[in-house]
C-alpha cells in the first residue's frame, strides 16, 4: 500500500510535465504552419548525418527499408495530418541515410596505405590547376607496381613542376612521382581531408620527380565533362596570361573558380580579413552577375520601342539571365556554395518569368535539398555549412527587419544613399558573420575581427567594378580581346588585396 502511495506520488507530476511538454509542441508546430515544411530538408539532413556518426559502414537496407514502410504510412495516415507529418518527417530521415549508404558504396575508392617511393605512373588527365609552381593534376591512373587490384585507388592528385609539358584534361601522361596517403585531420574535429578526397575519387597525393610527359592527346572518351574541364583550363591560362600573380589567380577564382595560382600569402591574408567568401563563387558572385545581366538586357531591350512594346522584356531579361548564371555555374566548377546560389537565384528569375517573385526561407530549404540530393557527402563539409550558415541568418534578418532595413538603406539625397548603402553592408557582414562563426570557429579556430571594415571597402569595389568587368571579359574571350577588360577588372582586384593585407595586419586581427 505504502508503494502505491509513493508510486502515485511521482507518477503525477511526470504525467503532468509530459502532458505540458506534449501540449508546448503542438502548439509550436501548429504555430509554425506552411513552414513546418522548411523541416524536411533538416530531417533528411539528420539522416545523412547519422551515417558519418556511425563507425561502422552500415548496410544499405535499413534505409530503404524505412523509406518503403515510410510511404506505406504516409498514404495510410493520410486522414489524420498530424501523424501523417511526423511519419513523412521520418521518412525524410530513412532516405537521408538510405542515399548516404548508397553514395558511399557508389563512390568507393582504395586509399593510399602507405609511402610509395619514385613509380612511374601513367594514366588519362582529368584536370589541371596552376599553382605558384608549376601545376596541379588529377590522373586517372593506371594499376601503380607494387599494389594488389583492391588496393588500387582510381585517382591520384600529383603536384608536377613547370617543365613539364603543357597538359588539358584528357591528355595521356607519363610521370615518375612520390605518392603519399592522404593527409589525415590535423587536429581533432577538424578539416577532414582524406574524408574530402575519398568522395572526390582520390586516393593518394604526391609530386612529380622531372617533368611530367604528354603520351597522347584527348581522345574523346571523357564527353562534355572533359570539354567543359578543357574549357575552363584554357579560360584560366588566358586570364592568368593577361594578369600575373595573385592579381591573375584571383581573377581566375572569380570566374573559373580555379584558385591554385593565387599565392597562399595572399589566401591568408583573406582569411584573416574575412575577405574569404570573395573567393569562394557563391551568393554575391551570382546575385552580382545575375543583376548586371538582367539590367543591361532589360535596359538594352528597352530602349528599342518597337520590342518593349510588344514583348515581356521583364521576362526575357530573367530568360536571359538564367541561362549565363547556368553558364557560370559550369565554368566555375559547380562547387557546393556555388550550387546554392544558383538554385536560390534561378528560382528568382523563375518567379519573375512566371509573377509569383518572394524571397523566403523555402527558396532556401528547397536549395538544401536540392544541394543535398544532388551530393549528400557534402553535409559534413565547411563549404555547405558556411554557405547556408550565411544565407539562413541573412533571410531570416530579411524576414524579421526587412522593412525597417528598407527604410535605413532608401535615402534620397546621395550622401544619404551612401551612408545607407555603407550600412547595409556593415548590416549584411555582420549578420553573415554571426551565422558563420560557429562553423569557422569549429572548422579553422579563428574568428575575424574586423570582417566588417574589409567588407565595406571590397564588397563595393567587387560589386560595381571587378566583376562587371569579369562579365565583359568573358564575352570579349571568343573575339580574343579578352584584355581590354581583364585590365581594368587586375585593378579592382589590386584594390581588394591591398584592403586583404592591411586589414589583416591590424592588431589583434583575429582569434
Amino acid at each position: 500500500m505504502a508503494d502505491t502511495t509513493v508510486a502515485s506520488g511521482w507518477r503525477g507530476p511526470v504525467l503532468e510535465w509530459r502532458a505540458r511538454f506534449f501540449s508546448a509542441l503542438i502548439d509550436r508546430l501548429t504555430a509554425e504552419g506552411d513552414r513546418r515544411l522548411l523541416w524536411l530538408p533538416v530531417f533528411f539532413g539528420a539522416g545523412i548525418g547519422v551515417y558519418f556518426v556511425l563507425k561502422v559502414e552500415p548496410p544499405l537496407w535499413p534505409g530503404v527499408a524505412g523509406v518503403v514502410a515510410g510511404v506505406g504510412a504516409v498514404f495510410a495516415l493520410r486522414r489524420y495530418p498530424a501523424w501523417c507529418e511526423a511519419v513523412l518527417a521520418l521518412t525524410m530521415f530513412a532516405a537521408g541515410f538510405a542515399m548516404m549508404c548508397e553514395t558511399a558504396r557508389e563512390r568507393e575508392t582504395a586509399m593510399l596505405q602507405r609511402h610509395l617511393r619514385p613509380v612511374m605512373v601513367n594514366g588519362r588527365v582529368i584536370d589541371v590547376d596552376l599553382v605558384e609552381r608549376g601545376w596541379r593534376i588529377v590522373i586517372e591512373n593506371d594499376p601503380l607496381p607494387g599494389l594488389a587490384p583492391q588496393d588500387q585507388p582510381r585517382h591520384l592528385r600529383v603536384h608536377i613542376p613547370s617543365s613539364s609539358d603543357e597538359l588539358n584534361p584528357g591528355d595521356r601522361v607519363s610521370l615518375k612521382a612520390m605518392l603519399y596517403p592522404v593527409p589525415a585531420q590535423l587536429l581533432p574535429g577538424g578539416r577532414d581531408f582524406q574524408r574530402e578526397l575519398y568522395f572526390a575519387g582520390i586516393g593518394g597525393v604526391g609530386y612529380g620527380f622531372g617533368g611530367a610527359h604528354r603520351v597522347a592527346e584527348p581522345s574523346g572518351e571523357g564527353g562534355w565533362r572533359e570539354e567543359l574541364r578543357q574549357l575552363r583550363t584554357d579560360m584560366s591560362r588566358r586570364i592568368t596570361a593577361v594578369l600575373s600573380c595573385s592579381t591573375g589567380g584571383v581573377a581566375s577564382a572569380l570566374i573559373t573558380g580555379k584558385r591554385g595560382a593565387i599565392t597562399e600569402e595572399v589566401k591568408q591574408a583573406f582569411r584573416d580579413s574575412g575577405l574569404s567568401h570573395l573567393l569562394a563563387i557563391a551568393g554575391l558572385h551570382l546575385g552580382l552577375v545575375g543583376a548586371f545581366v538582367f539590367f543591361v538586357v532589360r535596359g538594352g531591350l528597352a530602349l528599342i520601342p518597337w520590342v518593349a512594346l510588344r514583348y515581356p522584356i521583364k521576362k526575357i531579361a530573367a530568360g536571359a539571365t538564367l541561362f549565363v548564371l547556368t553558364c557560370y555555374l559550369l565554368i566555375s566548377g559547380a562547387a557546393i556554395p556555388t550550387e546554392r546560389a544558383f538554385v536560390m537565384n534561378g528560382l528568382i528569375f523563375v518567379a519573375i518569368m512566371i509573377d509569383r517573385l518572394r524571397l523566403s526561407m523555402r527558396v532556401c530549404a528547397i536549395a538544401a535539398a536540392l544541394v543535398l540530393a544532388m551530393d549528400p557527402s557534402v553535409l559534413v563539409g565547411v563549404s555547405f555549412q558556411m554557405s547556408f550558415g550565411a544565407v539562413v541568418a541573412l533571410i531570416a534578418v530579411y524576414e524579421t527587419y526587412g522593412a525597417r532595413l528598407g527604410r535605413l538603406v532608401h535615402g534620397r539625397s546621395l550622401p544619404e544613399k551612401v551612408r545607407g548603402y555603407c550600412g547595409g553592408v556593415v548590416v549584411a557582414t555582420v549578420v553573415v558573420t554571426l551565422g558563420t562563426y560557429p562553423y569557422a570557429i569549429y572548422h579553422f579556430h579563428k574568428i575575424a575581427f574586423y570582417s566588417p571594415l574589409a567588407n565595406v571597402i571590397a564588397v563595393p569595389v567587387s560589386a560595381l567594378w571587378t566583376l562587371p568587368w569579369g562579365v565583359v571579359a568573358c564575352l570579349l574571350m571568343p573575339l580574343g580581346l579578352e584584355r581590354l577588360a581583364l585590365v581594368p577588372m587586375g585593378w579592382g582586384i589590386d584594390i581588394t588585396i591591398w584592403v586583404a593585407q592591411h586589414v589583416s595586419a591590424l592588431p589583434a586581427m583575429s582569434g
